[in-house]
This record gives structure tokens, sequence and C-alpha cells, in this order.
């Protein structure tokens, strides 16, 4: 059985990974028919507009137009006006609801309304009553409703509670991972934002290969500071087979870069976010503009980034 701080990370990994995966699905529409208002007269939104409104009367009257039309396009005064009134009513209750249900601030639920809204709060309370049911405490899953309100219009049963049991299924490998990047991070902050540049970075046994070649680095002189500053914002570099990443980093060198000094990750990042085939043809490429590979290498040694481009 987990202890109360396995399980604390594991929670805290569960949310990580939820508003990473249900990105990945759309949200869903309300459902429900909005109540319509009452019919406004389109002959005093015209007016109010700076129309003419005896001349469009005579025009109407001419060609036989339905009275209640305001524009050629053939849209109603009174459907374009009870749409936006149904939308605004829409939009406070979901305010509303994010507020006094979900916890969050008035700010944020004006944010969190621009990529949710709903009529009824049904759906939205049964997602947090399966999160409360689960083991999530109430700031964790206002944390989460924040930073991915669409959650709150997902299928419990179809989309929520599959993702949340296979991440149960990986708490012997979560927990483990949460500990590792922890101890070189320094901070959950860090590992929070390490997992949403790379999100596999928690499907991957550290031991095999994070450590073997961060040990493969500081072997090589690189600073200790350089290498958690990569894996907390690219940390895709270090997450190689310690065969592949080896290669990697004598070939940076050959290059001429100093591992101790700050370039040396620069280019060992440039060179691993491509395949070598890849970068082939970009150099291809350099030499169809005029350039010598010479050339071309000269500008990777001073700029590394540029051929990312």
């Amino acid at each position: 059985m987990a202890t109360a701080s396995n399980t604390r990370l594991l929670l805290l990994f569960m949310i990580i990974l939820l508003m990473l995966v249900v990105r990945y699905f759309e949200a869903r529409p309300s459902h429900g028919i909005p109540t319509l208002t009452q019919k406004i007269d389109s002959s005093t939104i015209l007016q109010k507009l700076g129309y003419d409104v005896s001349k469009i009367a005579y025009y109407r009257r001419m060609l036989g137009a339905d009275p209640d039309r305001i524009s050629p396009g053939g849209v109603s005064a009174s459907v374009t006006l009870r749409c936006i009134s149904s939308s605004s009513k829409k939009q406070s209750f979901t305010i509303s609801h994010l507020k006094k249900k979900c916890g969050l601030s008035s700010e944020s639920a004006l944010t969190a309304a621009k990529y949710v809204q709903f009529a009824t709060s049904d759906r939205a309370d049964t997602v947090i009553a399966f999160f409360k049911n689960h083991g999530f405490s109430e700031p964790q899953i206002t944390r989460l409703i924040k930073g991915r309100p669409v959650v709150l219009l997902y299928d419990v049963e179809k989309t929520l509670s599959p993702k949340l049991e296979f991440l149960r299924s990986k708490e012997k490998q979560i927990v483990p991972s949460f500990n590792g990047l922890s101890n070189l991070l320094k901070s959950d902050e860090k590992i929070i934002h390490a997992v949403k540049r790379y999100p596999r970075l928690v499907c991957y046994d550290l031991n095999a290969i994070l450590l073997p070649n961060i040990d493969l680095l500081l072997d090589n002189g690189v600073p200790e500071c350089s290498i958690v500053t990569t894996l907390h914002s690219l940390p895709s570099t270090l997450m190689r087979s310690p065969i592949q990443f080896k290669n990697m980093v004598e070939e940076t060198k050959e290059m001429g870069f100093i591992p101790s000094r700050p370039m040396f990750m620069v280019a060992l990042c440039a060179m691993t976010s491509m395949s070598k085939s890849t970068w082939k043809k970009k150099f291809e490429v350099f030499k169809k503009f005029g350039w010598s590979e010479k050339e071309a290498l000269e500008a990777f040694r001073r700029y590394p980034m540029f051929i990312k481009l």
C-alpha cells in the first residue's frame, strides 16, 4: 500500500498528466436549447445604428421582405438578439458556477468562461464529484479546472475514468520518477514545467536513461547547473538511449564545442532535436544558397539554434 507521501505525489502527477491528456480531446457541446428572449423591434436597432429607417422600410415593402429582417443576409433582429442574450446568460451562469462550486477567483472564472460554457451544471458537478471520490482535494480540483477548464465538459465514464485508471496503473513508475526529478530540480513547479515540456518524461526509467546521461555529461566537464537548466527547459535532450547520447556528445565535441562552456549544451540540444537525415538535408539547403559546408558549420558554432529554422 502506498504511503501518504506517495499518495500525495501520485495525485500531483495525476493533476499534471490529466491537464496534458485531456488537451487531445475536444470539449463536448452543452446540451439543451436555450430559452429565447422576447422579440425586439428591428427598427429601433437600425435607428440606433444610424440607418434611415424610413428608406429601409420602403425597400422592404417593395421587395416583399420579412419586416423583421435587418440585413440583406436575411438574419432577423430577434433571432440575432436571442442568440446574444442566450450566450450572455450561459456565460453568466458559468462564471457564477466556477466561482461558487469550483473555487476560482473572479478573474480566473472570467478567463475560464472563454473556453467553456454550460447552461446547466449537471456534467460539471459530476466531474467535480468524480475527482473528489478519487481523493483529489478541493485546491487540487481548483488548480486542475483553472489550468484546463474544458475538463468540466468531459464524460466521466468514457474519458476521465479510463485515463485515471491508466495513471493509477503507473503508480509504481510515477512515484520513483517524481522523486528522481525532485532530487534534480528541487521544486514541484520546475518538475511540472519539465513534464509539460515533455510528457513522456514520466514514462522512462530514469535510472536507465536520464541518470547515465547526466553522469556522462558530468564526466565530460559539463557544469551541473547547465544540465539542470536543460532538464527544466528542454528535457527531451537528455532522454536518449545512453549509447546514442554518448555518440551525440562526442560529435558535439568534435565540432569544437567545449563541454565546460554554456554553448555546449545549446549545441547538444540542437543536435538531439533532429535525425541525421534531417541534419544532412538542412546542410544541402544551405549549399543551394551558395554556402560551403565549412561556412554552414561556422554559423552553427556561432549560433547552434539556427539549424532548427
